[in-house]
């Protein structure tokens, strides 16, 4: 199996066993530092690291069957992908919509992580809500594996005609782990030779937020994030294919310091899981700037008639 080719890089092997492993605590650790710089991160662990070049694939009857985060290969399956209706209210995502990634490739294996709608209500102001709630594996070794830790990602519209997908979270930083803060920025199609058809790239904006979106105190988040506006090192390149190609909607690769997995594991599930709440937006046609626009206009409207 491709699967197993790409497992059989890596020192730990793969089987049915590992994925399903409730609880197991993983180290951090990069080529050339001391040991004294790994950093224990407890939790539910993906049984594969991901690669740096990804594709999602999935069949004509997706609706039915998972699609697939795969190697360079789209026949290289390493996690299985779950369209999450909402319909049923299981855990994790209740009422919500979105996708659900299960730790093997399998849909009978553990859900690893899940991302989807903010809200759980049918309100015409939540319509317009383009917050997304991501559920990332617990922090804490003594916490139950399903006691998810919820992060949002945020739309907001860029000065330059574009837009963006904002979200924070913990990355390995000198011997620790640090909440930082990400965005994906939009890629106009013919705009960059990697993403021809269109897609985002994903730059730092500055310091740790709190999950509710407010710069920590004392932060430089907010000066960080004017400051990398012009640019900055691009961590990740999310990029459409072509539309005739519905089986496989979008390529994503790593870039930079991200390649060696020096921003970690979490940050790397980070990356997967809002690449593919993106995609899923954008086959909602809510990916856009005039959608993301009026969502500000609305929530700003509601806000002022909630203030007293």
């Amino acid at each position: 199996m491709a699967t197993a080719n790409y497992a059989s890089r890596y020192s730990r092997s793969v089987s049915p066993k590992t994925r399903v492993a409730p609880v197991t605590v993983f180290r951090e650790h990069h080529p050339g530092s001391d040991d004294d710089d790994d950093i224990a991160i407890p939790g539910l662990s993906p049984y594969l690291p991901f690669p740096s070049s990804m594709n999602v694939s999935y069949s004509w009857l997706a609706m039915k069957k998972p699609l697939y985060v795969t190697g360079a290969s789209k026949d290289e399956r390493l996690y299985a992908v779950e369209a999450y209706t909402g319909y049923s209210g299981r855990k994790p995502l209740g009422t919500r919509p979105g996708m659900l990634l299960h730790n093997g490739t399998s849909t009978k294996d553990p859900v690893l992580a899940a991302i989807g709608d903010e809200s759980q209500l049918a309100a015409p102001f939540y319509a317009f809500n383009l917050n997304s709630v991501m559920l990332l594996p617990p922090l804490s070794g003594k916490a139950d594996p399903k006691d998810f830790v919820t992060e949002v990602m945020r739309a907001r519209t860029l000065g330059d005609c574009g837009f963006a997908f904002r979200f924070s979270v913990e990355v390995s930083k000198g011997g620790r782990l640090r909440r930082e803060t990400f965005e994906w920025r939009s890629i106009k199609k013919g705009e960059n030779d990697d993403a021809r058809n269109g897609g985002f790239r994903l730059v730092q904006v500055g310091g740790p937020e709190t999950r509710e979106g407010r710069a920590e105190s004392g932060s430089s988040s907010s000066k960080a994030a004017a400051t990398t506006d012009e640019g900055g090192e691009v961590l990740a390149l999310l990029a459409w294919t072509k539309m005739w190609c519905m089986t496989h909607p979008f390529a994503l690769q790593l870039k930079g310091s991200a390649v060696s997995g020096a921003l970690g594991k979490r940050w790397t599930l980070a990356v997967v899981m809002t690449a593919l709440r993106i995609w899923n937006l954008r086959l909602k046609f809510k990916s856009n700037r005039g959608i993301i626009s009026l969502s500000e206009t609305i929530r700003g409207k509601y806000s002022n008639r909630m203030t007293p």
